[in-house]
């Protein structure tokens, strides 16, 4: 379990979700930081989307939010493990 992405993934996912929450990153940087989490990150400007994950008048993430980084985490670090379950299960296949 330690070994696996998924689980970092999440783990990662988790601090920063905790770290927005209590207001330690009032500017939401990591949260929608471009290259750790590009769909959340193109998610926030498309205008339906956003209302569904962020609050424009108290400028704070809605739980809705804080579940979609988890579970697009937890995605990235399955895709990430299983490409290499396959990489290995063609390296051993190929001896």
């Amino acid at each position: 379990m330690f070994k696996k992405f998924a689980f970092w993934f999440v783990i990662a996912s988790l601090v920063i979700c905790i770290n927005d929450y209590v207001g330690n990153d009032d500017k939401h940087l990591l949260f929608f930081s471009g290259g750790i989490e590009p769909i959340m990150f193109k998610a926030i400007y498309t205008e339906s989307f956003r209302s569904l994950i962020f609050d424009e008048v108290t400028r704070r993430i809605l739980p809705l939010g804080y579940v979609l980084h988890i579970t697009l985490a937890f995605l990235y670090g399955f895709l990430l493990d299983l490409l290499i379950y396959l990489f290995r299960k063609a390296n051993a296949s190929l001896k």
